[in-house]
C-alpha cells in the first residue's frame, strides 16, 4: 500500500469510515470496536505497518489487537517456518545492516534499505527464541 492512487478500493473505503468518525468526535476518544474490527482484518491482509500508516492507527495498538500474529501481508499465520526472509523497503533511504547472533551460535544477516522496518524487534526475537 503505496501513494493514494495505489490503495486497494477496501482499504479506500475503510480510511474513509475512520476520517468520517475522526471528524465527528474529539482527538481523544476512543474507536469504536467495529471499526478497530475492520482495520484488524486489513492488517491481516496487508500488514500491520501499511495497515496503520493508511488508517493512520497506533502500530502497537493494532498489532495487539490482532492478537499478537503480527499480521505479516498476505499471511495470518506467522508461525509457518521459513527459511529466509526478504524486506523490501518502500522508499530509497538510509541504509543498514544488522547481524545478530545466538547462544547456539547461528547467525542471522539483514541488510536494511529505506526506512526503519518495525518488525526488526518481532525477527529478532523470532531468532533469538529459537536457538
Amino acid at each position: 500500500m503505496g501513494a493514494a492512487n495505489a490503495i486497494p478500493r477496501e482499504v479506500a473505503r475503510v480510511h474513509g469510515r475512520f476520517e468520517r468518525w475522526r471528524q465527528g468526535h474529539r482527538s481523544r476518544a476512543r474507536i469504536p470496536d467495529s471499526l478497530w474490527s475492520e482495520a484488524v482484518e486489513l492488517a491481516r491482509e496487508y500488514g500491520v505497518n501499511a495497515t496503520a500508516r493508511v488508517l493512520r492507527l497506533d502500530y502497537c495498538g493494532l498489532k495487539k489487537r490482532l492478537g499478537g500474529d503480527g499480521g505479516s501481508a498476505r499471511h495470518a499465520n506467522t508461525e509457518t517456518k521459513t527459511g529466509f526472509v526478504e524486506l523490501v523497503p518502500a522508499a530509497a533511504g538510509p541504509e543498514c545492516v544488522v547481524e545478530l547472533e545466538n547462544a547456539s551460535g547461528a547467525k542471522l544477516k539483514l541488510q536494511l534499505r529505506g526506512h526503519a522496518v518495525p518488525d526488526l524487534i518481532t525477527l529478532s526475537h523470532i531468532f533469538w527464541d529459537r536457538a
